[in-house]
């Protein structure tokens, strides 16, 4: 697994807030192409903001610990490949099943959204849910 980019993943009922906050601090807003998510860009650094409407392929208690975050959406070449380096313990909350696959993980007090693609129209609604802890 090499990570090929982490970005702060801030999930929220609503987005408008705090895109207006990130605006008005000068990041680029960038369309993702999918309704509820807008990245923004300031410089070389980036923050990525969610709906919990666009976070619906994970089981609602996911996105209700996503909201609590910030998250880290960390994109990988391949989530199996990741989740099978993890250090213990470290818990696997959730995984999508269907390619390209996304996990989420709670790791050393972070929570990760281990995917292999960047929000785009591609993000789904599969799921299949079920935490493990790596010991």
């Amino acid at each position: 697994m090499e990570p090929r980019r982490a970005t702060p993943l801030l999930v929220s009922e609503r987005i408008e807030e705090r895109l207006r906050s990130f605006l008005a601090l000068g990041f680029e807003r960038i369309d993702m192409g999918v309704d509820g998510v807008v990245s923004l860009r300031a410089g070389n650094s980036f923050v990525i903001l969610a709906t919990e409407a666009a976070m619906a392929r994970f089981h609602p208690a996911t996105v209700a610990r996503l909201r609590q975050g910030p998250a880290l959406l960390l994109h990988v070449g391949g989530v199996a490949d990741a989740l099978s380096r993890l250090p213990a313990p470290a818990e696997i909350v959730e995984i999508v099943a269907r390619p390209p696959s996304e996990a989420v993980v709670q790791m050393a007090g972070v929570l990760l959204v281990v995917s292999e693609r960047v929000p785009g129209p591609r993000w789904g609604k599969d799921t299949v849910s079920g935490a493990r802890t790596l010991n």
